[in-house]
């Protein structure tokens, strides 16, 4: 797999599985997750942070961006989001439809902030493993990594 997967830039989200060192190492700017969190990181690790969140009595959740390493949720920390309400009674799927569309200019950041860091070579953005398409990150408007790539470069 290795020989042909070649990511530049890795992210990921609600995504419980562990990642090991050797799929870690591969893309050359990072491998990030998005990980719902209380106000400071590390906090609330593993597969319920809302629902741990909602136990311990927290009111506000923030979206933690950390380097991806071997222990779970417990990276380096990179970024943090402005805090989500959490409403009283929500489950995890309610409180990711709340969450989630608000979080399309705190990513739009913490992806700029990686790629202006890159100063290793110089960029060649049409070569980059991305996504193709632009996808939504708020309702009526989209991202296109991509895109976002060339402006911070120019």
């Amino acid at each position: 797999m290795r020989q042909h997967w070649k990511p530049d830039l890795c992210l990921m989200a609600t995504f419980g599985q562990k990642i090991p060192q050797h799929i870690i190492e591969v893309p050359r700017l990072g491998f990030f997750n998005f990980h719902h969190s209380g106000p400071t990181w590390p906090s609330y690790p593993g597969p319920d942070p809302i629902g741990d969140m909602q136990r311990d009595g927290l009111t506000h959740l923030v979206l933690t961006l950390h380097r991806v390493s071997e222990v779970i949720d417990d990276g380096e920390f990179f970024a943090r989001s402005h805090p989500v309400k959490i409403p009283p009674g929500v489950n995890a799927i309610e409180m990711h439809r709340i969450n989630w569309p608000q979080m399309g200019g705190f990513i739009r950041n913490a992806v700029e902030e990686i790629l202006k860091a890159d100063t290793s070579h110089p960029q060649n953005f049409d070569s980059m493993t991305m996504h193709e398409e632009p996808v939504p990150y708020i309702v009526g408007e989209t991202f296109s990594i991509r895109a976002l790539a060339r402006r911070c470069v120019r």
